[in-house]
């Protein structure tokens, strides 16, 4: 029972105001529920992140969003290569 479904995001918020309100239930079922949440959170905020990357029109604003999409994701700086200052290919040997 693994089905994906789709919500009216108002409905989602209010869900979500709902477990992690100053009134929570508590129980094993609202902690699933709260662990659920945080990883749907995640996924949007990742997705945000990404769009803004592949829609922004100056390459440094590209860039920008670029490096903070990689930094959420949890790759390391030193794996991070600036993609958009170059613009000549490598020099061959």
């Amino acid at each position: 029972m693994n089905k994906q479904i789709q919500i009216d995001g108002e409905l989602f918020w209010n869900i979500y105001e709902y477990f992690f309100g100053e009134d929570a239930p508590d129980g094993w079922q609202a902690d699933e529920i709260r662990v659920g949440l945080e990883r749907k959170i995640d996924k949007m905020l990742d997705r945000e992140m990404f769009t803004r990357y592949k829609r922004a029109l100056l390459s440094s604003e590209r860039e920008l969003w670029r490096k903070k999409y990689l930094e959420r994701r949890g790759v390391l700086p030193d794996f991070i290569s600036d993609t958009e200052q170059r613009t000549e290919p490598p020099e061959e040997t």
